[in-house]
């Protein structure tokens, strides 16, 4: 009977230990998700204000071309 107990104590002791260990692994894996979603993020945000800008000084170089072919 006392070897039993022990053997049931061993297994939850494991178990418990192995489902500490994933619930860290996970937590970890998430932080590192989500550093690596805000580097993107941040990537993505400046692609898109410097496809703005282009956007914006193609558009004035255009408009300043219309300016001096209409003065002609």
């Amino acid at each position: 009977m006392t070897l039993l107990v022990v053997l049931v104590g061993a297994v939850l002791v494991v178990l418990g230990l192995a489902a500490v260990l994933d619930f860290r692994a996970r937590r970890r894996s998430r932080r590192a998700a989500a550093a690596d979603g805000w580097e993107t993020l941040q990537e993505s945000r400046r692609d898109f204000h410097a496809a703005g800008l282009a956007r914006y000084q193609s558009n004035d170089l255009s408009w300043l071309d219309r300016r001096r072919r209409y003065r002609k």
